[in-house]
């Protein structure tokens, strides 16, 4: 906010402030103030939380090695117990100091990036579709009947059997249009899409899927829990935006288009609501049916079964693609069908494979999964094992961190604003900065 120093997120210092919208370094947190934000959920209160316990931890291990006549250890767990020449002179530049300073290099644990990553990813929140209105799918055509009920529409309500929401109301004069079909009025319980009555959720973590979505309450079968809402638009443009995308990001696989009408779709991605954050599964506790709301078509999210305060909600996407190897389905359900792509298709392809193909395909896909385990297993290990000697991602092993930046970087870092180039390339060198400072201390 104050200055142009940036931080790594997992090497802010200490004495810095921040939370998810500004940082103050250690030279301003004191004289100055960070935007306000709610006390109870910032993060910036959880990591001071979290920095006082780790301090707490450190200090209580060296009191019970000072007893034991063992050596002072420095960072505990990163280099073994025993302290390295370098450790014992960064110590005593700490103790000087008096506590930690930016002439430290700094290694927060991983729960403190956590923390900081746990937002969810950024979109623009909407309530209803998002429509061109000179391009938008045509309205369709009322049937001119209504519902025979009288003060209520129940399960036998002609409307809800055809999937059609209750409109308009019969009971006042001069308010009837030609969409118009149920006599009950604006209190009839047909009409949960339109007046927007959806269940409380929230978006939370998901082992092994990323961000999902949880019904906060309890919901009874048959309840509307969300509608699927973004841009809607047509073939042409959908294929030309999936296009996009594949070339502009090929190593992001998630798609959030979703059939609303023949030849129109939903495009989630960047326009949508918390519905963008369900999951699938094979065997899901909701299902999505398009529902006729004034003759318009929306796609209303729907519980399959009771469910408990904390559920992960799930649909099955019954992705319509030629390319189901590439949507592989970890969901873990016993009728797990191995892929996103719709039931129906691979029941077919599967009725005219032969016994050996088809364990030939079991096979394949056992090897897959263990792999995908493996990785799992590689990812977590490199997770609880941030400070590494090379680079994230480096081309090759010769890249090591202390050895800083290199010019091949420079065009890039300064093109994409990820920091100042002065800054970075005058304090990579940790070693160097330390004899220097020692060189100024003599003099």
């Amino acid at each position: 906010m104050e200055c142009p120093l940036s931080y790594h997120v997992t090497c802010i210092p200490p004495p810095a402030r921040f939370h998810e919208l500004a940082l103050l370094c250690h030279e301003h947190s004191s004289t100055c103030k960070l935007p306000e934000l709610d006390a109870e959920t910032s993060i910036a209160v959880k990591i001071e939380q979290s920095i006082d316990k780790r301090f707490e931890r450190i200090e209580t291990k060296r009191v019970r090695l000072r007893k034991n006549n063992d050596s002072n250890p420095f960072f505990p767990g990163i280099s073994g117990d025993k302290e390295t020449e370098k450790e014992a002179k960064l110590l005593k530049l700490n103790q000087e100091s008096d506590g930690f300073t930016d002439e430290l290099m700094f290694c927060l644990p991983c729960d403190f990036k956590d923390e900081v990553y746990a937002i969810p990813p950024a979109y623009h929140h909407i309530n209803s579709l998002k429509y061109d209105q000179a391009h938008r799918p045509p309205r369709v055509a009322p049937s001119g009947d209504s519902c025979g009920c009288s003060g209520f529409c129940g399960d036998d309500c002609i409307n809800r059997m055809l999937y059609v929401e209750c409109f308009g109301d019969f009971s006042k004069p001069g308010t009837k249009n030609k969409h118009s079909n149920c006599k009950v009025g604006l209190k009839c319980c047909n009409r949960k899409l339109g007046q927007r009555k959806f269940a409380k959720c929230k978006p939370r973590r998901e082992q092994g899927k990323g961000w999902g979505l949880v019904v906060v309450d309890k919901a009874m079968k048959g309840d509307l829990l969300q509608e699927y809402v973004g841009d809607v638009i047509d073939e042409k443009m959908k294929e030309q935006r999936l296009s996009d995308w594949a070339k502009e990001h090929p190593n992001d696989p998630n798609f959030y288009v979703m059939a609303l009408a023949p030849g129109w779709f939903i495009d989630a991605r960047h326009e949508a609501n918390l519905s963008r954050f369900i999951n699938h599964s094979c065997d899901p506790n909701c299902i999505l049916l398009p529902i006729n709301v004034g003759g318009h078509i929306r796609n209303g999210i729907f519980a399959l079964r009771d469910l408990a305060p904390g559920e992960f909600l799930s649909y099955d996407y019954q992705f319509d693609t030629r390319q189901g190897d590439r949507f592989v389905c970890r969901c873990g359900a016993s009728k797990c069908r191995g892929t996103m792509k719709g039931g129906a298709a691979v029941a077919d392809a599967a009725v005219k494979k032969t016994k050996n193909e088809i364990w030939q395909d079991a096979k394949n896909r056992f090897e897959r999964d263990k792999r995908f385990l493996e990785d799992c297993t590689e990812d977590e290990e490199r997770r609880c094992s941030q400070v590494d000697a090379t680079v994230p991602g480096a081309e090759n092993k010769d890249e090591l961190v202390a050895n800083g930046l290199r010019e091949k970087h420079r065009d890039s870092i300064i093109r994409n604003r990820i920091c100042l180039w002065r800054n970075a390339s005058c304090g990579s060198d940790f070693v160097a900065r330390l004899e220097r400072m020692e060189k100024k201390k003599k003099i």
